[in-house]
């Protein structure tokens, strides 16, 4: 598909450079329509993220063991409940090398 635009090395070369402005100008009408939708998405995602963090904050701050942590500089809500559920649940295991096997 890019051999159509490219020419391979004729656009590199002088001889190929007087159509490039031609093919950029053509694919000038898509490169704003793939912008549209990339940015489309993105809002869409940053929404869905904004949700979801909101959800880790409300969670977070009702864990005690969580509060505690964010206490700590540069600790937020999702390290400080990713550590603490980490943590509850390799408290399950009888040996540290089960532990190990499990968590790496």
């Amino acid at each position: 598909m890019n051999q159509g635009i490219t020419k391979k090395r004729k656009l590199v070369e002088q001889s190929g450079r007087k159509g490039a402005p031609r093919v950029a100008a053509r694919a000038l009408g898509w490169t704003q329509r793939r912008k549209d939708l990339v940015q489309d998405k993105r809002e869409m995602l940053n929404g869905q993220i904004d949700l979801l963090d909101q959800a880790v904050v409300e969670i977070a701050e009702k864990n005690e063991k969580a509060r505690l942590l964010m206490t700590q500089p540069g600790v937020g809500p999702i390290t400080s409940l990713a550590f603490v559920l980490t943590w509850e649940t390799s408290l399950v295991f009888s040996a540290a090398s089960k532990w190990r096997v499990t968590w790496g």
